[in-house]
């Protein structure tokens, strides 16, 4: 690791909070208030998928703490699969949805570039790390502490931007083989 480098606790580098809690009663078949759940965030490409989308009353209040950030990342908190706990998705855009309580949001403070954080969490090191942390039966819950608790190697921004460069190049010519 390079002199100006750092190892970092995503705790120290990243606010972390769990998604809304709502009721069935709350739910309707459509309105403008779109709730993203675990089954938003696609296991294998770590991308946001809006294929099956949650519908709150209209008049359901939802505060902004709890409405998607551009440039944060989706978490899963809780499920049934193990495979599915900590799968993570970039949020690359302004979207007018909220988030539900069995997913979270990472926003990244100033000292880490969110698609470096991304590339953090979509690695094997952060999936092992993951796994090791789950001993539910039914349903498997990774806790914020163990979440922030994760360590990041952290060189400064312009050496962050080059490294996401760089994968991105690298994930790119992949996707193009495949």
């Amino acid at each position: 690791m390079k002199n100006n480098w750092e190892i970092k606790k995503l705790g120290e580098v990243c606010d972390v909070q769990r998604g809304l809690t709502y009721s069935r009663k709350d739910a309707v078949e459509f309105s403008d208030n779109i709730v993203l759940r675990a089954t938003n965030i696609n296991l294998e490409n770590s991308n946001l998928d809006f294929t099956e989308l949650k519908y709150l009353r209209n008049d359901f209040q939802i505060k902004e703490k709890y409405r998607l950030r551009r440039n944060s990342l989706l978490i899963c908190f809780s499920s049934g699969s193990k495979k599915h706990l900590g799968k993570i998705a970039l949020i690359d855009d302004n979207y007018n949805h909220s988030f539900g309580g069995f997913i979270g949001q990472i926003t990244p403070k100033k000292e880490i570039f969110s698609k470096y954080l991304f590339y953090n969490l979509i690695s094997t090191s952060y999936k092992k790390y993951i796994i090791e942390l789950t001993d539910g039966i039914n349903i498997n819950n990774l806790k914020i502490k163990d979440l922030n608790a994760f360590q990041i190697p952290l060189p400064p921004i312009p050496e962050q931007k080059r490294i996401v460069a760089n994968l991105d190049k690298a994930f790119s010519a992949i996707d193009k083989e495949k």
